[in-house]
């Protein structure tokens, strides 16, 4: 049931981002559950999102997805450098 939540919540964000805002929705949402979550799933959901945003918004396939998969690592890199 948590994953479905987070499925629905991702899309809905990229649907919004997509069609409404310019606003950043996508990566604050995936920034909250690499913080609360920590899995891989959340990598997997992050470059999902960003090749159905480039779909969504004209842009090359992929680049988005992987500037979502390069910032949750380095989100991930600093969490275990400073937080223990």
């Amino acid at each position: 049931m948590r994953i479905f939540a987070i499925v629905v919540l991702l899309f809905f964000s990229v649907l919004l981002e997509g069609t409404f805002f310019a606003a950043p929705l996508v990566l604050s949402v995936l920034i909250v559950l690499q913080i609360m979550y920590r899995s891989g799933f959340v990598m997997l959901a992050a470059f999902f999102s960003g090749l159905f945003l480039d779909s969504l918004l004209f842009r090359p396939l992929g680049q988005t997805g992987l500037f979502f998969l390069s910032f949750l690592a380095l989100l991930a890199v600093y969490e275990r450098r400073f937080e223990r």
